[in-house]
């Protein structure tokens, strides 16, 4: 699997920053069940980011009210500490035609589990992917 989009997650990378299946050893049943973090493109739900990298929305982003997740994923951004509030969130506005562009916004009191379907034409959502349903 090559990760298209920004990607975060527990399996590791290859020396090019690629996600590559056969480069890790792992518990199969153990990666089906680990949260790969991705930036989409902006207005893609994450649904279709983690369907574009032969994954499944896992619906659940653990941000711990930080913004260590998009930091780690490469994204740049000033915080909006406006609680989560709609579907395409967390996520980061990267229009400039945006009053929020440059930030990222619901990373704060992320519910347990988010709409995989939501999207914003504005937004680059945070994702939680992984392997299958397996196990």
């Amino acid at each position: 699997i090559h990760a298209n989009k920004t990607f975060l997650g527990t399996l590791g990378s290859n020396k090019n920053g690629d996600i590559a299946i056969d480069d890790i050893h792992f518990s199969r049943c153990a990666a089906e069940h680990s949260n790969l973090y991705f930036v989409g493109e902006l207005g893609e739900s994450c649904d279709t980011v983690c369907q574009n990298n032969q994954l499944l929305c896992t619906g659940k982003v653990v941000t711990d009210n930080k913004l260590d997740l998009f930091t780690e994923l490469g994204i740049t951004c000033t915080p909006n500490t406006r609680p989560y509030q709609y579907d395409d969130e967390p996520c980061y506005h990267d229009d400039p035609r945006s009053p929020n562009y440059g930030e990222c916004i619901g990373f704060i009191n992320v519910p347990d589990s988010v709409p995989c379907s939501g999207s914003y034409s504005s937004s680059r959502r945070l994702c939680g992917c992984k392997l299958s349903d397996g196990c």
